[in-house]
């Protein structure tokens, strides 16, 4: 009898193993601060200057740059709305 597979619940992550849960960058952008979005993406942004342009790593880390830009984004919309009654 085979076993079934299931599809990973990223909202609470995959345990990897010494503690650490791998979480999907876009689950995990969604709970981080204003500060942590700041201090992750100057991280992913000086990481990559040490990876070559176009490398699957170098992709990966602008996926996550990406999301974060994405993330701030919509703090800033939701921060505009409030401020401003819309």
């Amino acid at each position: 009898m085979k076993t079934p597979q299931v599809k990973p619940d990223w909202a609470t992550g995959i345990y990897i193993g010494n503690g650490v849960v791998a979480e999907d960058t876009r689950t995990k952008a969604a709970r981080m601060t204003d500060e942590e979005l700041t201090n992750a993406m100057n991280d992913v942004r000086e990481t990559m200057r040490h990876h070559e342009f176009g490398s699957p790593y170098h992709n990966k880390l602008m996926r996550e740059y990406d999301a974060i830009l994405e993330r701030m984004s919509q703090n800033c919309v939701r921060e505009y709305q409030k401020r401003h009654g819309i």
